[in-house]
């Protein structure tokens, strides 16, 4: 038989194991178009929703890497996108089984990946690559927000809309709360622990140790900024190769293979790639951070170390409070978040957009006692990483209203106030 015969041949064996076919309808009138792809776990279907809309159908592979694995991680990517729900990750729009095996539908995408835009250019200009960490940060801290770690960043899994915008989406291999089922945990510790793709998997994740947290979605995202500015990843080849690479010598700075890579990018990605974990950046709320600093001050070195919350001079007696806030720059940008805390001088707010220490603004919210709104021009004076990736600022506030204050002083004074 020719090699034409058998490529021939294979494909018509490939076509007939497909679950569906075209005109075929699934559960909520999913109407099948056209085979489109198939990966290691799921075959992929262009379709049309009752509506005659464009939509995609994933379904779990009848061969292929087992199909009872490739079923739970299917019902784990249902889960995980069912909980997270972002402009910035695919849409799950239905869900179901088809003959006992479990499927997917999603919003249908126009574009390219990240991985063919890498294709196509070779190597991104750094204020892109900038751009395009603080989208992926931004997304990924609503991820871990919702207690869902990602586990397979790569740029084939980045999806650049056509119009604008940034999609995550495959997350078969997501870690998800314990408290949602048992899915994320019924293979074992130790075979949860390999899924992935080695080169952008952190050296924990290769060697077993964890099943996956914040610092290995930062540490794969950390690897793919690196691979967006120099075309390459950092380590490659085998899976033995890339575990002896990480213990025989240092990670290869980007600089050393890009030298215009501006120094507080190169920071950034140099913190992100750590060995250690724990000099990693705690989350991706911080890395966020760093991005805008490196991006306003590019030539200026990342600190070794992350800043400190400064000692704080309590000038006026505060109490607990908790109400809707709002803290607006010049530049039209707003941190929507709450206050937790309030004094005639300032408050403290949480929100999970970052603000920088000294930004000055304006601070909306609803008065204690009354709940009558109020505006004041305010400013940062300190921040820090709460729970959950939740920025927590304390604010100054300098001109409120006198009636306003005296209100929060009443209010602190009947709280019993220290």
């Amino acid at each position: 038989m020719s090699a034409a015969a058998a490529l021939l041949t294979d494909y018509d064996r490939n076509f007939r194991s497909q679950r569906l076919s075209p005109g075929q309808s699934l559960p909520g009138k999913i109407r099948i178009a056209e085979f489109l792809a198939r990966g290691g776990m799921a075959e992929v279907y262009a379709a049309t929703d009752e509506l005659g809309r464009p939509v995609v159908v994933k379904i779990a592979c009848a061969t292929g890497g087992g199909s009872a694995v490739a079923a739970r991680q299917l019902r784990r990517e249902v889960l995980a996108l069912d909980r997270v729900r972002h402009s910035g990750v695919v849409s799950l729009i239905d869900s179901g089984e088809h003959e006992g095996v479990p499927f997917a539908v999603l919003e249908r995408l126009n574009g390219r990946t990240l991985r063919g835009l890498v294709t196509a250019r070779t190597r991104l200009f750094p204020h892109e690559v900038m751009s395009i960490g603080k989208a992926l940060a931004d997304v990924l801290g609503h991820c871990h927000v919702a207690g869902v770690i990602h586990r397979d960043l790569k740029p084939d899994n980045v999806f650049f809309v056509r119009g604008g915008g940034l999609k995550l989406y495959d997350f078969g291999a997501a870690v998800l709360p314990a408290t949602l089922d048992g899915l994320q945990n019924d293979e074992g510790a130790s075979s949860a622990a390999w899924i992935g793709t080695p080169e952008y998997m952190a050296p924990e994740s290769l060697q077993g140790l964890v099943q996956g947290d914040e610092r290995t979605d930062l540490y794969a995202l950390g690897v793919m900024l690196y691979e967006l500015l120099t075309a390459a990843v950092p380590f490659d080849g085998s899976l033995a190769q890339i575990l002896l690479a990480h213990h025989a010598g240092a990670m290869p700075s980007v600089r050393s293979r890009r030298p215009d890579v501006p120094l507080g990018l190169a920071g950034v990605i140099d913190r992100c790639l750590a060995r250690k974990p724990s000099e990693r950046f705690p989350s991706v709320a911080e890395l966020s951070v760093a991005l805008s600093v490196a991006q306003e001050f590019p030539n200026q070195p990342l600190p070794t170390a992350a800043p400190t919350r400064p000692a704080e001079i309590r000038r006026a007696p505060r109490a607990a409070y908790t109400t809707p806030a709002v803290f607006e720059l010049p530049s039209g940008t707003s941190a929507a978040g709450r206050i937790e805390e309030i004094s005639a001088g300032g408050a403290q707010f949480v929100s999970l957009t970052p603000i920088a220490p000294g930004a000055s603004g304006e601070l909306r919210f609803a008065l204690p006692i009354n709940g009558k709104v109020c505006r004041s021009r305010a400013t940062v004076r300190w921040e820090k990483l709460g729970r959950g990736g939740l920025r927590v600022v304390g604010i100054e506030i300098h001109d409120a209203p006198a009636d306003a204050l005296a209100v929060i002083s009443e209010y602190v004074r009947l709280m019993g106030g220290s």
